[in-house]
């Protein structure tokens, strides 16, 4: 242990660019310092997170055997530590697992790849902090928006001919501190008549708010990536089944339906590529308990035309579908083209292309919403949507969240728009 070093000295090293375990050497072996001191500037912005081996929930040792160790990788992501898959994590000693350290330009930069870093870090056999690190304000994927902002988009897009639409999630605040309010939201919300409204719900406890606030349509996910379905749920993909299987009959007992989403069907970002028929399996076992209809997630945008193809060829098609896209890659409307041709009519897509996951790193919003109806619109489809107030509500989205939104079509505004000289 080297003692004449404070523990955050990596944090000095990244935004000064001085290595100072090597400086220090230097020295001892009566070399003269590499850098002038009086000629050093900090540069940006560095946060180091100290991975312990310890459960979140209560702070208490978790030593144990590691069974998988996955360091994150990438620009301005610095990982130090001597734990490796197959070492032991003892109780006589220090907990300190890892320290991970993350830098950029400025503050916004340095906590979006803290983010990315947290989401891709893997660690099976012993409890870790790391899921605490993820819930930490400032690592979601947006900022706190105020309770009445919230309710003024649900209300635009009430208003726009959307026929459903995905309300409020009812998942518990420290998972997800933005959707702390959703009682709030939906009790001051304004239904519309032919609008059906949706609850994401994560397990039987936000299923039964999702119920006592009226709502017919549930929607739960699973993943059919293992190391993903415990980043996101924090349990096995096993354990998210089982949970399903006990959560369908409440909610039918109580008149309403259940969507079962596949996230990662199309990819991983731990693992890779899933296999069509990994998801099938899943698709075939939630239908067997009961499951009223399924989607896709593209959770991570690896999707493709080809893996469309592949996936559609493989999963059930005797119940009602949807997918899922996110445009990561910028493939989600050639995805969405490529499933209309296979039979698919419905889709998930989000106003302005708002979203993301904070356990897929790297991934953006959904596909937009105003991109697919305007896509479908040149094509001759009726959608019912008014694209003009979609394209409204998608600039009251970015006025919300203070940001331009990845939107094309917000930016452009349709084809058919002239402009004069």
């Amino acid at each position: 242990m080297n003692t004449r070093l404070q523990v955050e000295h990596p944090i000095t090293e990244s935004v000064y660019g001085v290595d100072l375990v090597e400086e220090q050497l230097r020295v001892a072996s009566g070399l003269p310092p590499t850098f002038d001191p009086a000629a050093l500037a900090p540069q940006g912005h560095a946060i180091e997170l100290r991975i312990n081996a310890e459960d979140p929930k209560r702070f208490l040792p978790g030593p144990g055997a590691i069974s998988t160790w996955v360091e994150p990788a990438g620009e301005g992501i610095r990982v130090d530590s001597g734990y490796a898959a197959g070492t032991t994590v003892t109780p006589n000693y220090d907990s300190l697992m890892a320290k991970l350290i993350v830098s950029g330009p400025d503050r916004a930069t340095a906590i979006e790849r803290a983010r990315a870093a947290v989401a891709a870090f893997q660690i099976a056999g012993p409890k870790q902090n790391l899921p605490f690190f993820a819930e930490v304000d400032g690592l979601q994927n947006e900022a706190p928006v105020p309770t009445a902002a919230k309710v003024d988009l649900l209300d635009a897009l009430s208003g726009t001919g959307v026929g459903r639409i995905e309300a409020v999630s009812f998942v518990h605040p420290k998972a997800i501190p933005q959707m702390a309010d959703a009682d709030a939201v939906w009790d001051s919300a304004t239904r519309v008549e032919g609008v059906r409204y949706s609850a994401l719900v994560p397990n039987l406890r936000g299923a039964q708010r999702a119920l006592d606030k009226g709502f017919a349509e549930l929607e739960v996910v699973v993943s059919a990536s293992d190391p993903h379905n415990r980043a996101n749920l924090n349990r096995s993909t096993e354990e998210s089944l089982a949970e399903i299987e006990a959560l369908i009959p409440l909610v039918h007992a109580a008149g309403a339906t259940v969507e079962v989403i596949v996230a990662t069907s199309f990819g991983c970002p731990y693992e890779g590529d899933v296999p069509p028929a990994r998801v099938a399996g899943i698709a075939e076992r939630v239908l067997a308990y009961g499951a009223d209809r399924l989607a896709y997630g593209d959770t991570t945008g690896m999707a493709t035309p080809r893996r469309v193809r592949e996936l559609l060829d493989a999963v059930p098609r005797d119940r009602p579908l949807l997918l899922h896209f996110h445009d990561t890659r910028g493939t989600g409307l050639a995805n969405i083209l490529t499933a209309l041709d296979l039979g698919v009519t419905e889709f998930d897509a989000s106003v302005g292309g708002l979203g993301g996951c904070p356990y897929a790193p790297g991934a953006t919003g959904n596909v937009a919403t105003e991109e697919v109806v305007h896509m479908l619109h040149d094509l001759g489809l009726d959608t019912g949507i008014d694209l003009d107030r979609l394209i409204a509500a998608g600039e009251l989205a970015e006025r919300i969240v203070g940001r331009t939104l990845p939107s094309g079509v917000l930016r452009a505004g349709p084809r058919t728009r002239t402009i004069s000289r």
